[in-house]
């Protein structure tokens, strides 16, 4: 029987992990989705090792420890996250991993190859850089409103930087609003597409920082 050493991993305390299970992000949803995996290739979880950490930290004592068991095992052996972005938000690491010689796979998408498996790490990597982006836009906006960080309540500061982020996106509404009104009504553009392409062509960026889609319009256009 095929055997398997189950890695997984959160960077988010247990006590404000609001829906993350519904989202995959759990220990318990990564497990699940695990299990389902080695059902259905006939496999056995050998060990299961866990850690509450950035994805962003290479140096992992549970993962190092997962490889490292999986390896012991042998050729019947393979590491497997729920995941890409469980084991790992840093793309050359990921290919690192791919490059150690202890195979491992990813639960939700089992015929995933290297190639893909490297692309999918260099997504997972842009989201990361996107998620602090956006911690820190929403963290500028709560302090500049006179929200104290640094409490021992997490839910608080959680809360805090959900609300400053809908602040943010509001803020960021109303000043590219007259903009696109402009495109609309003096460039005479009419489609979202020209929107995009005529705010790209302008050198401005979204409120991340990058590229004007047609979705990024029709949601800046939404009453």
């Amino acid at each position: 029987m095929k055997k398997i050493v189950a890695y997984l991993r959160t960077s988010t305390a247990k006590k404000i992990q609001t829906g993350s299970e519904q989202n995959g992000f759990s220990f318990e949803s990564q497990l699940n989705s695990i299990k389902g995996y080695a059902g259905s290739i006939g496999a056995e979880i050998v060990e299961i090792f866990a850690e509450q950490i950035s994805g962003a930290n290479n140096d992992r004592p549970a993962l190092n420890a997962a490889f490292a068991k999986a390896k012991d095992i042998g050729d019947d052996c393979c590491v497997v996250v729920a995941k890409v972005d469980r084991l790992s938000r840093d793309s050359a690491f990921v290919i690192q991993l791919s490059n150690s010689g202890v195979p491992f796979r990813i639960a939700e998408l089992p015929n995933a190859d290297h190639l893909q498996l490297s692309l999918m790490a260099v997504l997972a990597e842009a989201e990361r850089r996107a998620i602090k982006h956006r911690v820190k836009s929403a963290m500028a906006v709560a302090k500049a409103k006179g929200v104290k960080f640094g409490t021992k309540n997490p839910e608080v500061c959680v809360k805090a930087m959900n609300a400053g982020a809908k602040q943010a996106a509001c803020d960021f509404k109303q000043k590219i609003r007259p903009i696109i009104d402009e495109v609309i009504n003096v460039g005479g553009v009419k489609t979202l597409q020209g929107i995009a392409n005529a705010l790209n062509a302008r050198g401005i960026k979204s409120r991340t920082n990058r590229k004007f889609y047609p979705t990024t319009i029709r949601n800046l256009m939404a009453a």
